[in-house]
C-alpha cells in the first residue's frame, strides 16, 4: 500500500512539474509576443556640393584661358625681324652678292644702333665692299661678319644688308652650298635674336 501510494504521487508531482512548465512556456510566449518589425533608420543627408563658379564673361576682364594681366613673351614683343636671305645664282669662281632685308614690326621704333651676324657657308669668302660700311670679321666664327647699323630702324621701315661673297673656284657647277645665317639683334631686349638661313648656289 506504501508503494503504490508513494509511485502515485511520484507521477502526480512529475505531471504537476510538467504543467508548470508549459504554463509558464505558454505565459512567457504571451508576455513577449511576436517581435515588432525595426524602424528603418532615418537616411543619412550629404552635403550639397558647391555651385561650380560661372564661366568668365567680358566683365570679369578676362577670356577664357587668357588671363587679362597676362603679358606676350618677350619674342612677341621683340620688333626685328630678318624677312628676306638670298644670293644670286653664281658661277664657280665668281662673286655674287648676299642681301638680306631687316624690318622693324614694332611695337616700338629702334633709336639705338643695332647689330647683324653674317654666318658665310664653306667655300665661299666675303670680299666686300660691305653696307652698311661698319662690318667686321667676326672673332667666334671663322667666316663670319659683325656689322652695325648705326642709325636705328623706325617702326615698319626696314634696312638691307649687303655683303659680295666670292665661290671657291674648285666648286662643281650645280651645286649647293648650305651654312649660312644672317641674325640680328634688337638692341632694346639684348637677349632676343632673330635669325634666317641662306645657301649659295652655283650654275
Amino acid at each position: 500500500m506504501s508503494r503504490l501510494w508513494g509511485s502515485t504521487w511520484w507521477r502526480v508531482g512529475l505531471v504537476a512539474t510538467a504543467c508548470a512548465v508549459g504554463t509558464g512556456t505558454a505565459m512567457a510566449g504571451g508576455l513577449t509576443g511576436p517581435a515588432a518589425p525595426a524602424r528603418p533608420a532615418p537616411a543619412a543627408h550629404a552635403p550639397a556640393a558647391p555651385a561650380a563658379p560661372p564661366p568668365p564673361t567680358a566683365s570679369d576682364g578676362a577670356s577664357a584661358g587668357r588671363p587679362a594681366d597676362r603679358q606676350p613673351p618677350e619674342a612677341e614683343r621683340s620688333g626685328l625681324r630678318v624677312v628676306e636671305a638670298e644670293a644670286a645664282q653664281v658661277a664657280p669662281g665668281g662673286t655674287t652678292t648676299l642681301r638680306a632685308l631687316i624690318a622693324n614690326y614694332g611695337p616700338d621704333p629702334t633709336d639705338a644702333n643695332f647689330a647683324v651676324k653674317v654666318r658665310i657657308p664653306a667655300r665661299v669668302t666675303p670680299v666686300g665692299p660691305y653696307f652698311p660700311g661698319d662690318c667686321r670679321p667676326d672673332p667666334a666664327e671663322a667666316n663670319g661678319l659683325d656689322c652695325t647699323f648705326d642709325t636705328g630702324l623706325p617702326l615698319l621701315r626696314t634696312a638691307v644688308l649687303e655683303i659680295p661673297v666670292q665661290v671657291d673656284g674648285g666648286v662643281l657647277g650645280g651645286q649647293r652650298l648650305d651654312g649660312g645665317l644672317v641674325t640680328v639683334y634688337d638692341p632694346d631686349h639684348p637677349d632676343i635674336s632673330h635669325s634666317r638661313a641662306f645657301a649659295v648656289q652655283t650654275n
